[in-house]
């Protein structure tokens, strides 16, 4: 079993697990944390219980492309590549669901296709 880090813009002192911080817009110190048979979880991104104005709407795209950018450079500058990437960041295409479990195959509203 490997070593769990979680990189966070605010470390929670009550999990007993290593945090890193980091801004989630840029590569810093904290991308020595990929080094070795790393799989890496991105969950980043800001909540999407919000109004879908035009301001947050961007808030939501930026909150997940920028932590992403800086993953993928640092993850390029790695010894060896990862074995693993999980990408769980969501915009919610599905809208406000209510308690229907939403999955890859759950029809996209007509309102929403591009």
């Amino acid at each position: 079993m490997g070593i769990l880090v979680i990189l966070t813009r605010r470390p929670n002192p009550r999990l007993k697990v290593r945090q890193v911080v980091w801004d989630g817009d840029t590569v810093g110190v904290w991308a020595c944390e990929l080094e070795g048979p790393t799989a890496l979880i991105n969950l980043a991104g800001k909540l999407v219980d919000c109004r879908p104005t035009a301001r947050n709407i961007a808030e939501l795209r930026r909150s997940r492309v920028l932590p992403t950018r800086a993953l993928v450079q640092a993850s390029t500058q790695l010894m060896a590549p990862l074995a693993h990437w999980v990408q769980a960041s969501t915009t919610a295409i599905w809208s406000d669901a209510g308690e229907t479990h939403c999955d890859e195959t759950t029809p996209v509203p007509v309102g929403c296709r591009r």
